[in-house]
């Protein structure tokens, strides 16, 4: 599917949204089906050997001390996935944090590359429900595309939340719905 979509819609970056321990099934995946898209692990702490040549040869001009900095090697990831066709992988966990309004010492640059410039948004586990005080649902619902996929191998269990993720849009419409439904039966009653 990835490649199909990246020929047809070339400029759009993928993002694949899942829990720590699935990049390694999608990275098995990928080699299999001899996927011929960079895929950028934001959580792998070594590069994939496809990251941008510039930018890798920027980050080997740094002190040994500065190449240890883990916020300078998503920088590269992210800079390689920015420049080119590819896809970017990145957990949950380090999603909320990288893009939470503290930073957590991460810049503005950061979080404002993990917000806007994803063209496609892939949410594995999507049925893990997330309530409106999750840092996760928080930081997801910032994200500016309107193109999601939800993949799910279970029942979705908090539908409206997740829809709210995947769809602001489409929440809006249900929430004025639904009060123009409570409104009718109000009359009616």
């Amino acid at each position: 599917y990835s490649q199909s979509f990246l020929k047809l819609f070339s400029e759009c970056r993928p993002v694949i949204r899942a829990p720590y321990n699935l990049f390694l099934y999608w990275e098995a995946e990928f080699h299999k089906w001899a996927v011929d898209i960079p895929f950028h692990n934001l959580n792998n702490k070594d590069f994939s050997l496809k990251e941008d040549e510039d930018i890798v040869g920027v980050f080997h001009c740094l002190s040994h001390a500065m190449k240890k900095n883990p916020h300078l090697i998503h920088m590269v990831k992210l800079k390689s996935w920015t420049k080119s066709k590819s896809i970017l992988g990145i957990s949950y966990d380090l999603f909320r944090i990288l893009t939470g309004e503290d930073g957590e010492g991460y810049d503005k640059e950061t979080r404002e590359i993990l917000l806007k410039f994803p063209g496609l948004l892939v949410l594995e586990e999507g049925h893990n429900g997330w309530n409106e005080q999750s840092l996760v649902w928080k930081a997801l619902r910032k994200v500016e595309t309107e193109k999601h996929i939800l993949l799910s191998g279970m029942n979705i269990k908090d539908l409206y939340n997740t829809l709210c993720v995947v769809s602001p849009k489409f929440a809006a419409d249900l929430e004025q719905k639904w009060g123009s439904l409570n409104s009718s039966t109000d009359k009616n009653a």
